[in-house]
């Protein structure tokens, strides 16, 4: 029976490298197209990548050539051209001293020589209103190792909408430390941030910056839960204050599709292959908007 399996090995072998000599990609013939990755944020300044595809058998960084003609668009009307700025003479990034604001429209367009000239779309979403940020424990009484349930209710408007959500929770600890170097052993008060594991086994993902991503229909909660780890040290006397900083950020749909797809990506990069989700017309690449609201949450 073993030399029959090897047959039928032998036969797959043969059929693969047939299929394969069929379906050869000539790359040096690949179309001529740019990729365009930018997030939009009224809090931060505009940013847009821009670069050309990498030719066969090229692995490093990407090119980013300094006379792409980049123009931004507000609500239908021209908004400004994007200077580029470098470091160096081959990799750098289009920037607009002009803010973009929340609840418009904004359509970009990059052309570059003979390319396809790429464009894209983005509503920025309104600030979603954050009313009660609610704990289903007591967290001066938590386990030395808990998880602690979060329930973020959000204003009226959210009811009757799809939307997308990325939250990030951070404990702010200011505690003193005695200065055995210095006369007198003085107190030194120091602060720490530290970042805390965010997930919910019902829904949503962590993606690779460690944020925790999440969609809600019909629904004004986010839910979600923190693990907290050595809670025994808040009983310290050392520690002066504590608090949970909670960031939120309500982002669109095309940037939900793309950190799902990111992320099914990173699962399995041996896998099969992952199309990384794109929205750029006549290029690839991604183009969102995100708004940034923060809440903190005083425990003692």
């Amino acid at each position: 029976m073993r030399w029959i399996f090897n047959i039928l090995i032998l036969i797959m072998v043969v059929l693969i490298s047939s299929c394969l000599k069929n379906y050869e990609m000539n790359l040096e013939n690949g179309e001529k197209i740019l990729s365009i990755t930018s997030e939009l944020d009224p809090d931060e300044e505009v940013k847009v990548l821009v670069a050309l595809p990498k030719e066969a058998n090229l692995y490093g960084n990407y090119h980013t050539p300094s006379d792409v003609d980049v123009v931004l668009f507000e609500d239908g009307k021209y908004f400004d051209k994007l200077i580029f700025h470098s470091n160096d003479s081959l990799h750098g990034l289009y920037k607009s001293e002009k803010a973009v604001s929340a609840g418009k429209d904004y359509d970009i367009k990059a052309s570059y020589k003979d390319f396809k000239s790429a464009s894209a779309s983005q509503k920025i979403p309104e600030y979603p209103q954050i009313e009660e940020v609610s704990f289903n424990k007591n967290f001066l009484k938590l386990n030395t190792e808990d998880t602690v349930s979060v329930t973020i209710e959000l204003g009226k408007d959210s009811l009757l909408q799809q939307r997308y959500f990325s939250v990030q929770n951070f404990l702010a600890v200011r505690w003193g430390s005695v200065d055995s170097h210095q006369v007198g052993n003085p107190i030194i008060i120091r602060d720490s941030t530290l970042l805390v594991t965010t997930f919910d086994k019902s829904g949503g993902f962590n993606d690779y910056r460690r944020k925790w991503i999440n969609e809600i229909s019909n629904s004004g909660e986010i839910n979600y839960r923190i693990a907290l780890k050595n809670t025994d040290l808040w009983k310290s006397e050392n520690i002066i204050s504590l608090q949970l900083i909670i960031i939120l950020e309500e982002i669109t749909k095309d940037g939900y599709d793309y950190r799902v797809s990111y992320r099914k990506r990173n699962n399995d990069n041996f896998g099969e292959p992952m199309i990384v989700y794109s929205n750029i017309y006549n290029g690839i690449g991604i183009f969102s908007a995100k708004v940034t609201v923060q809440r903190i949450i005083k425990i003692f």
